[in-house]
């Protein structure tokens, strides 16, 4: 996936040191730069159900095909306090907001990130392809 006419995009490759887990790795060609983003790796936790592992960095997110089914998604950071209360909120980086469309096909998906949003957008991509493979499957 590449972002405009920029030099940067994303490439996801299998991982070959460990089954069923893929790297996401933002690239820069003109500088000769690839840098991982993050990798995803599923397992079998019952019949008819995987179990998503996303790191990010040094962080851990799970989801289940069964939390799929919507096609429903959110990775949310870290605890931050907002600077006009004393409230403290969870900071919200990515969420596929709808459903799938069928009348359309097309997700709706919000990044607030802006550092990957393509390693994010890849990770939709992945959950989707895996999902639809193991529904045809």
């Amino acid at each position: 996936m590449r972002k405009g006419d920029e030099e940067d995009y994303c490439r996801v490759e299998p991982d070959g040191t460990r089954p069923h887990n893929y790297l996401i790795y933002s690239t820069n060609d003109d500088k000769n730069m690839k840098t991982l983003f993050g990798q995803l790796h599923w397992e079998t936790c019952s019949y008819n159900n995987y179990r998503y592992t996303i790191i990010i960095g040094q962080k851990l997110y799970q989801v289940r095909s069964c939390d799929l089914k919507d096609r429903r998604l959110a990775i949310v950071d870290a605890i931050h306090r907002n600077k006009y209360s004393t409230t403290d909120y969870p900071e919200l980086l990515y969420q596929v907001i709808d459903s799938f469309s069928k009348s359309n096909k097309k997700y709706h998906v919000n990044i607030h990130d802006k550092e990957w949003p393509l390693g994010y957008l890849a990770i939709t991509v992945l959950l989707d392809l895996h999902e639809c493979k193991r529904s045809i499957d």
